[in-house]
């Protein structure tokens, strides 16, 4: 393979030398670019020999070692071939100028030139002096106040940029996380509003106490009754294009290396505003948090359950593919893979009084059961 196209090298250009190696090797562009991790505009550029659209040469010499080693071809030919493309102003070889190559600075060595003393008076000093201090002081404060801030970004991050709360009977949910009710979707908050009603009945039976114990439970039992579930809507989602710069711009590299082939993989950015987040993933604890602007969150595993608020300001990332999702309200259940859509019902969470939550399946399933 490497003879073959090192026969042809000497009447080829440096992208005519590359396209004909990974004709050889039976490769497509995309397949070298997620081999390699060259983006394909640059791949595309070293192919039709157009220097405008590639980066610093130094960069290209790493894309051309690597595309070489890639396709078993010679490494220092390709490079030459590169040098050659960028011209002399890219050989490291090029001779330095010398100060006789601009008539200018021969001018200025002939003459005498007297350096000017620059007196400053006093005043001046003083006035520069305060400028500096209150430039120092703004600094200090603006470090001060910035390490007492949460950082908006998630790059120095593995894998959860938040830490997400577990949910139990004792943790309440938080304001941004409980603002669920919709027009299409049954409000989450009932059964904690209809038991706090009830309160009143239980203080007014003071004589009678077993009748204004039984009360609130046949009534809790008959407000539980008229939970409503819907089934989970189909399609739940559709995919929407956008170019791999695109994604590459949002989805950092070391969130794509961690995505695994037989795992589903969520990645979620909050884009244009903060946004709240309930999921389940297989058998971990149901988590929940608000996802500030600017972080980011991946959520692996074989079956994943999530609840989103504010989706508008939300980018959803599926094995790596941008959903376009809509809602009137806002809010958006999504389970993965849609698959399993059949075994869940809307709303996917159900909330008891104490702040405790689990899923509607999971209800259900107690339900049925307590019935038998």
């Amino acid at each position: 393979m490497e003879q073959e196209v090192a026969k042809e090298a000497p009447n080829l250009s440096l992208g005519q030398y590359l396209q004909k190696a990974r004709d050889k090797k039976d490769l497509s562009i995309e397949a070298v670019s997620r081999h390699t991790r060259i983006n394909l505009t640059n791949l595309s550029a070293l192919e039709a020999d157009d220097i405008e659209r590639l980066p610093n040469i130094a960069y290209v010499r790493g894309f051309v070692k690597t595309l070489a080693k890639t396709y078993d071809i010679d490494a220092e030919e390709a490079t030459k071939k590169l040098e050659e493309l960028y011209g002399e102003i890219a050989s490291e070889k090029s001779q330095p100028l010398e100060a006789d190559d601009f008539p200018q600075a021969n001018v200025e060595k002939k003459q005498d030139l007297v350096k000017k003393e620059v007196q400053i008076s006093d005043s001046l000093k003083y006035k520069l002096l305060g400028v500096v201090a209150a430039f120092s002081i703004g600094i200090f404060v603006y470090i001060n106040l910035d390490k007492s801030k949460e950082v908006d970004t998630g790059e120095d991050t593995k894998e959860v940029v938040l830490e997400a709360q577990v949910l139990d009977e004792n943790t309440p949910m938080q304001d941004s996380a409980v603002d669920e009710t919709t027009n299409d979707l049954v409000d989450e908050e009932t059964p904690s509003q209809e038991i706090e009603e009830k309160k009143p009945e239980v203080v007014e039976t003071k004589v009678e106490e077993k009748p204004a114990e039984e009360k609130p439970v046949e009534k809790k039992e008959e407000k539980e009754k008229e939970l409503s579930f819907y089934n989970l809507p189909s399609p739940l989602f559709a995919f929407k294009d956008i170019s791999e710069e695109e994604k590459n711009e949002i989805i950092p590299a070391n969130i794509r290396a961690a995505f695994e082939e037989d795992k589903q993989n969520i990645f979620l950015k909050a884009m244009t505003g903060d946004s709240w987040i309930v999921y389940k993933s297989d058998n971990d604890p149901i988590k929940k948090f608000t996802l500030k602007e600017g972080r980011y969150l991946l959520i692996k595993g074989d079956q994943v359950l999530l609840r989103l608020g504010n989706i508008d300001a939300l980018n959803v990332f599926y094995n790596g593919e941008l959903l376009g999702m809509s809602s009137r309200s806002g809010v958006k259940s999504l389970v993965f893979p849609v698959e399993i859509a059949k075994d869940h019902k809307l709303p996917l969470f159900i909330f008891d009084k104490n702040g405790g939550v689990k899923t509607s399946k999971q209800y259900l399933e107690e339900k049925a059961n307590s019935q038998n």
